[in-house]
């Protein structure tokens, strides 16, 4: 996670994370190797030095072998979401 300030409480937060399985699990729809891949932009303010809250832009999209089960099985292979969250930290 990076954290790039806008201003002293707000924060823009580039991620990014893939997703990778050893094995095949048939009743999850997963096969070995690199699954999915998955790009998130994130908009974060600072309320207290504690508590923050945020929205986020979440680009997800399966990848390799369970790619093709999922599209195989008819189901979408890629997604994209905005949500909104409050985040704290003790």
């Amino acid at each position: 996670i990076y954290q790039l300030p806008i201003t002293s409480r707000l924060y823009l937060e580039p991620r990014v994370g893939l997703g990778w399985s050893a094995q095949a699990v048939a009743a999850d729809a997963v096969r070995s190797g690199f699954t999915a891949g998955e790009g998130t932009l994130r908009l974060r303010y600072r309320l207290t030095k504690k508590a923050n809250i945020y929205t986020a832009l979440v680009h997800e999209r399966l990848l390799g072998g369970t790619r093709r089960l999922v599209r195989d099985q008819g189901d979408a292979v890629q997604s994209t979401v905005v949500a909104i969250g409050f985040g704290f930290s003790l």
